[in-house]
């Protein structure tokens, strides 16, 4: 379950039945940041568009139930695959 709370300088995300270690962050092509929670395949999941694109869209806190806080220092992600076809394809990150 997430809830989000507006503070004067950041977004908080109140996050409830999951831990910081089954948060899966993946950054696609677009710098969203896309957080599935337990596996990748869950339903379970959150975008943040254009996380990565600027200091000012990264003002979100992560607060879990189980008291853990996250700020936009402690989220990593790995970039998602890109994968080409068998044509002739210019993949870029």
């Amino acid at each position: 379950m997430f809830h989000r709370q507006k503070t004067y300088q950041t977004d908080t995300i109140l996050i409830s039945g999951y831990r910081a270690s089954q948060m899966i962050n993946t950054r696609n092509a677009n710098n969203d940041l896309i957080v599935h929670f337990g596996s990748t395949d869950s339903t379970d999941s959150l975008i943040i568009d254009h996380f990565f694109d600027y200091n000012s869209n990264r003002d979100f806190t992560f607060l879990l139930d189980d008291g853990t806080t996250l700020g936009q220092y402690d989220i990593s992600a790995k970039y998602a695959p890109i994968e080409g076809t068998d044509s002739d394809d210019w993949l870029a990150i």
